[in-house]
């Protein structure tokens, strides 16, 4: 089950939003998942031998059916990644603003509701950078139940922003799929991580400590229902049995964490931490999945193949104005951080959290690809998607 069918399923009553715009489970409600998560994996001795675990869905631990060259192999045949991105239409270092002979409008499905998550977005029309290109823009909160790519699929919205690249697979490559192409990504690095605290120094101290995805053999590591396939794949590439980990169901918050009921945590490394300094723990750590060989794109722009084929010139005054406000947030975090949040109107967030978060993703925006802010590669589009493949997260086309 994908995190957002999981999320659908929830009563709304049970929901609350933290102070970041994360949804979380109500404090009873969580004490009852935790307590659920525990017996479905038989752990309620922490020293129970690791071959015991279940997987967060409940099901027993089963080895993929293709090797990860194979299922690559089989990906840059089938479903290449040349046919769903694109650098194209991005601007080139430099460039400057593109001309335009009309004013024209555009509406964006943002991944989430009006946290910093947006913040390119507000500062394009804060600092008046999609003025500048003749746009006249219209952002459309996200939030529970609301899909980003289903509003652009229905012609609701211009541009779709998932949180992440797996959603663009998904919707290629289900029996419903729609022809999509991504054109640019904030995130050029995944902030997908597995989060621990350090004990051997005190609460209010950084930790230096450099894990490994050695360090969560033999761990309980909490994952979000849906996400089990992004470790599964990391310790198949490394090597390991995926019964090497104890698989515990986790919310969206990491208050397991905190309580000791979990070794490791599932989250972004650009959020949930400032949640955990928040509650008094600066002692966290965090194994990035990109450095385990495990990578996305997220914050993803994408189009309508009629659109990018046919308007190609407003995409292009698009890109250019998103490039300038994320160039921004690097060059001028405190500035960019205040105008964020003042924007991010369904949270409450001051300038030094938003900046909390600048600080912890410019590795990300920036990348490890040595390309420009925004733009994407082919490799890791197909990597991702034979892991897909790899853990049936999709299925290739004519695949018997």
């Amino acid at each position: 089950m994908r995190p957002r069918d999981w999320l659908n399923d929830l009563d709304p009553c049970a929901m609350e939003l933290d102070g970041f715009g994360m949804l979380r489970l109500k404090r009873g409600i969580w004490l009852g998942m935790v307590v659920g998560a525990l017996m479905a994996a038989g752990c309620g001795d922490p020293k129970a031998p690791a071959d015991s675990a279940v997987h967060a869905n409940g099901s027993t631990p089963a080895g993929p059916a293709l090797t990860y060259d194979q299922a690559l192999a089989l990906v840059r045949s089938r479903i290449p990644s040349e046919k769903y991105f694109s650098n194209d239409l991005l601007p080139k270092p430099g460039q400057t603003a593109p001309t335009f002979e009309k004013r024209e409008k555009l509406r964006i499905s943002m991944p989430w509701v009006f946290n910093d998550e947006l913040a390119p977005w507000y500062l394009a029309q804060e600092k008046k950078w999609f003025d500048q290109v003749g746009l006249d823009v219209e952002l459309v909160a996200g939030g529970p139940g609301i899909d980003a790519l289903q509003l652009l699929v229905a012609g609701q919205v211009d541009i779709g922003v998932p949180a992440g690249a797996s959603f663009v697979l998904h919707l290629r490559n289900s029996r419903t799929g729609s022809d999509v192409v991504a054109i640019a990504a904030i995130q050029k690095n995944a902030p997908i991580s597995w989060i621990g605290l350090d004990s051997s120094i005190p609460r209010n101290q950084r930790s230096s400590f450099k894990p490994t995805l050695k360090d969560l053999i033999g761990k309980r590591v909490g994952m979000q229902p849906g996400n089990d396939f992004y470790l599964e794949f990391a310790l198949e590439k490394a090597g390991y049995r995926k019964d090497a980990v104890q698989f515990l169901q986790a919310g969206f918050t990491p208050d397991p964490l905190l309580a000791g009921v979990m070794d490791y945590y599932f989250g972004w490394v650009n959020n949930q931490p400032r949640l955990i300094e928040q509650a008094g723990y600066s002692n966290w750590f965090a194994l990035r999945s990109f450095e385990v060989g495990v990578d996305e794109y997220c914050d993803v722009s994408v189009v309508r193949r009629e659109t990018f084929e046919k308007r190609g010139d407003l995409l292009r005054r698009y890109l250019w104005a998103l490039n300038q406000a994320a160039g921004f947030i690097i060059e001028r975090p405190e500035e960019a951080a205040a105008i964020t949040a003042r924007r991010s109107t369904d949270v409450s967030l001051t300038p030094a959290q938003v900046l909390r978060r600048f600080d912890l993703q410019k590795e990300l925006m920036v990348g490890n690809d040595q390309q420009p802010l925004l733009y994407m590669s082919a490799d890791r589009w197909d990597s991702l998607a034979a892991g897909m493949v790899q853990f049936k997260q999709i299925e290739l086309p004519g695949k018997k």
